[in-house]
């Protein structure tokens, strides 16, 4: 299943779900399959959460990237101004903002000439400050959330992944009784078999080719 596409994998999940179900409303007919059903329908229903916590993470990771970068930004322009402010008033010379390479280097440098500002002349360096701390907490704060938010989206994929392990063998297995009740190239089988496995390559090595068919007979996804 990794090598194919999310959206594939998502949609074999939806009809491997979809004849199970059918298998379980046909009151005994497909003995096989109804009794592996209960468990395919659980390790589908458990993918499919992992896959929506996924899709609500990159959401969130996206929003608060755009909202960490339009921070930064105003930060970079106010702390350019700063340090010609610093150079002016105390000799004391900074990089500009062009010259970080993360953002981490840019509100690293950020709060070094806040502290140098806090230690400066309050007549002159208080207004100063007034106008410059703000704009440096809000980049903080943006750029705290949005790693939050990357993290969270990284530790989501881990456990999409981990269900995606445990659904392959259930899978595996179902997908094998689909094929001794129906055959090889009945639809019910066909519909749930990997991407790799429609281009040539069987992905049940059992499966060479000439199984009987039993056509479109059965339950339908």
């Amino acid at each position: 299943m990794a090598s194919q596409s999310m959206e594939f994998t998502r949609r074999q999940v939806s009809r491997i779900k979809a004849t199970a179900q059918a298998a379980l409303a046909t009151e005994g007919e497909y003995i096989a399959l109804a009794i592996l059903a209960p468990e395919m329908i659980a390790q589908c229903d458990a993918f499919t959460v992992a896959d929506d916590a996924v899709l609500a993470a990159e959401e969130v990771a996206k929003r608060e990237g755009v909202e960490s970068a339009v921070a930064l930004k105003a930060l970079s322009s106010v702390y350019d101004q700063m340090r010609e402010v610093t150079a002016g008033k105390l000799g004391i010379s900074y990089e500009a903002a062009s010259q970080f390479r993360t953002p981490d280097d840019l509100l690293n440098v950020a709060e070094d000439l806040e502290n140098t500002l806090g230690r400066a002349d309050p007549q002159w360096a208080a207004p100063v400050l007034a106008s410059y701390s703000p704009v440096l907490e809000a980049a903080e704060k943006e750029y705290t959330e949005s790693a939050g938010a990357l993290k969270n989206l990284q530790d989501t994929v881990i456990k999409r992944e981990q269900a995606e392990g445990q659904l392959r063998p259930v899978l595996v297995r179902f997908r094998r009784a689909v094929r001794a009740t129906f055959g090889s190239r009945a639809r019910q089988y066909r519909e749930i078999l990997d991407r790799r496995g429609r281009a040539g390559a069987p992905e049940d090595p059992a499966d060479d080719g000439n199984a009987p068919s039993s056509g479109n007979s059965g339950p339908t996804p």
